[in-house]
């Protein structure tokens, strides 16, 4: 049983002896003095060397944070430390750094320095140097022994000699090892020639800890350290080698029959009306979460130093301006005012319209433009009849298929010899849109400028188009001297000139193919209509867009996050429906119906509905199922109150009861919901979940449909 339980004989033997006691409280109280006693005992590092060696940047790399971090070592190119300063680590507070003041100066006394920082209480001291060990190192190493102290020498920066001798040592042939070797050869010999007996010298990079010798110094001080000591000073380091994080699994596996016996036996003992387990259980992981690195806050830590990004959606999960947003809308609310704002908020998000005109000449392409906008083929049910006359006579809204708040005007075309500007803007009702789209598929003529003129008359904004840019490249390619990107430049001067020489200044072209939407100018395009567009009205807009390129994904996902919150504290404010997590060891409550319609939101959004990927098969040559094969997340099939109760039913309780905390602390309100803040984090959590996979799902298939990375 022991070795299948991974409970060795001296970890039986121990139990056995405390267990003999028949009674628990005495079982609880002996367990619970020797947890205790191993937080209680602390560990003083001594860091000292002279002014610039980087004593300050040695302590924040040992401590494993970067010298910006709040609470880091402060760090400077003349010597910042004064006197002792003491630096807690972060995460376990009974190991403390001490940055003492520089060594080296004129009046430097060893003895006396040693005195005056308190000698006694350090378990050892590192000497740092950037540079070589002179004679104050010598003598300071000299007092420190024969106080029966350990010390360390540390070689700083020898990043920076390998960079400084990089040419020299290429000609010589000499690789970094070799230089590394003779640098500590050297160190070791000018420390045997100032009387310090078997010197032992660690080359390192505060700003590289896991190169050189920084693991090797930290198997060094774990070897040379014993009993509690040795204990907390490895579960407070970085986890810079394999050996390290196997060496702290064995110690924590240690104590884990202790901590199951607290935890088991606390109710009884103490008449706990609720079950202790699950807190404690999550008190222990947490603390197992930080030791291995692997919170959030350390992920962000690895990240800058890797320049890779570490998703973790489950921790990181609220920007800063969201955090304010919500603080800003619950500030001075109850729960029953808080839900009764948030569903009048989505009420009136339901409410708003977003009417765009279209106009320009007859043949321009206002109705393939429409239809191309819309997500939609000029032969799809519901697109805009288009054809090489004037088909339109009068303003025809045509409603997008997925949201029919937004709608797309085809008014009359322009250019007829009898227009004017003034009476067109009324004969169409101008006081109705949000803005105007004017569109051109040639040069941009007199009627162009005056009805752009005469919309700033009534100030409204318009957007100059020149379509059909796809036929003009065509054209061009037959040109030896092709250059799509100079043809691309020509146009767009040409035609903001030819608007400047009838009288328009300063206005903005975007060049735009209804075939292949996703090239040229349309992303410049969305943006600045996304970007002039009332606050209200800018989620409108970007959710109808067609999913065809890459940023216009990610808005989309960045529009829908915003709106999370909400919804989770809505969902777990009405919820009458208890469901089980991770083996009814909690519940959450929440209103399904309210998730399934969010998630369908988010499934037309992106296109990865049945009708879109069909649409997407007809125009890329891909099969549906060729598109589907790339899509990971479970929505490849219909959104169902089943399959949102399944995912709830799937959330882990260790996510689940940290978001809950988190929240708690956050947006206190949630702790007066009669589901708890357990509900809200959990809602929060799946919904978040469910639009990153959803999101990725969308970037895939794109890059499926089009064969290249968008």
């Amino acid at each position: 049983m022991a070795s299948k339980f991974e409970i060795s004989e001296t970890e039986v033997n121990e139990m056995s002896s405390v267990l003999q006691s028949c009674m628990a409280t005495d079982v609880v109280a002996q367990v619970e003095g020797m947890l205790t006693q191993m937080k209680s005992v602390t560990l003083n590092i001594a860091v000292t060397g002279e002014s610039g060696a980087g004593k300050s940047s040695f302590i924040n790399a040992f401590l494993g944070i970067s010298d910006e971090e709040p609470g880091a070592a402060q760090t400077g190119v003349t010597e910042t430390t004064q006197k002792a300063l003491v630096y807690s680590h972060p995460t376990s507070s009974n190991v403390l750094l001490w940055d003492l003041p520089g060594i080296g100066t004129p009046s430097f006394h060893p003895r006396t320095y040693l005195e005056d920082v308190g000698l006694l209480k350090y378990d050892f001291f590192i000497i740092v140097t950037s540079d070589r060990f002179q004679e104050y190192h010598f003598a300071l190493a000299r007092c420190i022994m024969q106080a029966q102290k350990k010390f360390y020498f540390i070689r700083n920066k020898v990043d920076r000699d390998l960079e400084a001798n990089a040419r020299r040592r290429s000609q010589r042939g000499l690789s970094d090892d070799d230089v590394l070797n003779l640098l500590r050869a050297d160190c070791e010999k000018n420390l045997r020639n100032g009387q310090v007996e078997q010197p032992r010298v660690f080359l390192l990079s505060c700003f590289h800890p896991r190169c050189y010798d920084f693991p090797a110094l930290q198997v060094t001080l774990l070897e040379e350290l014993e009993g509690h000591k040795r204990h907390v000073l490895l579960l407070s380091l970085p986890n810079l080698s394999a050996f390290l994080i196997q060496s702290k699994r064995e110690a924590l596996a240690q104590d884990v029959w202790k901590k199951a016996i607290v935890a088991s036996l606390s109710s009884v003992t103490r008449g706990a009306t609720h079950n202790p387990i699950v807190p404690k259980l999550m008190e222990t992981l947490k603390y197992y979460q930080q030791t291995f690195c692997l919170d959030a806050t350390s992920f962000h830590r690895l990240s800058n130093i890797t320049g890779i990004s570490f998703e973790m959606d489950e921790y990181d999960i609220i920007d800063a301006a969201e955090i304010e947003e919500i603080k800003r809308s619950l500030a001075t609310e109850d729960l029953p005012s808080a839900v009764d704002k948030i569903k009048g908020y989505f009420a009136q998000q339901d409410r708003v319209e977003l009417n765009i005109a279209v106009t320009g000449e007859s043949g321009s392409g206002k109705s393939t433009f429409i239809n191309a906008f819309r997500g939609l083929g000029d032969e799809d049910e519901g697109s805009a009849e288009t054809g090489v006359v004037e088909t339109t006579t009068e303003p025809t809204a045509y409603p997008h298929p997925k949201f029919p708040n937004v709608k797309l005007w085809d008014l009359p075309g322009i250019g007829t010899p009898r227009f004017k500007a003034d009476e067109y803007l009324k004969q169409v009702q101008f006081e109705r849109y949000d803005f105007f789209i004017i569109i051109a598929s040639d040069r941009f003529r007199e009627c162009h400028a005056n009805l752009g003129a005469e919309i700033i008359n009534m100030k409204k904004k318009f957007y100059f188009v020149r379509s059909k840019i796809d036929s003009n490249i065509e054209a061009e390619k037959r040109k030896k001297t092709f250059n799509e990107e100079e043809m691309l430049k020509r146009i767009r001067e040409n035609c903001i000139k030819g608007l400047e020489e009838i009288g328009l200044k300063s206005c903005t072209v975007f060049l735009i193919s209804c075939f292949e939407l996703g090239l040229y100018d349309f992303n410049n395009f969305e943006a600045t209509m996304e970007r002039e567009l009332p606050q209200h009205k800018r989620d409108v807009l970007i959710l109808a867009l067609p999913n065809i390129t890459l940023e216009i994904n990610e808005r989309k996902k960045k529009a829908l996050q915003r709106n999370i919150w909400k919804l989770a504290l809505l969902s777990a404010s009405v919820a009458a429906v208890p469901i089980p997590v991770v083996n009814a060891a909690a519940s959450v409550s929440a209103d399904v119906v309210i998730l399934v319609v969010e998630l369908k939101k988010y499934y037309n959004a992106f296109s990865l509905d049945p009708d879109s990927l069909q649409k997407l098969s007809e125009r890329s040559g891909k099969s549906v199922d060729e598109l589907k094969a790339v899509m990971k997340s479970p929505f490849n099939q219909e959104i169902t109150k089943d399959l949102v109760i399944k995912l709830l039913t799937s959330s882990s309780l260790f996510v689940v009861e940290s978001a809950a905390e988190y929240f708690l602390g956050l947006i206190p309100i949630v702790g007066s919901l009669a589901a708890g803040p357990v509900s809200f984090a959990t809602i929060y959590i799946i919904l978040l979940r469910c639009l990153k996979e959803l999101s990725e799902d969308a970037h895939n298939v794109l890059m499926a449909a089009l064969q290249t990375a968008v």
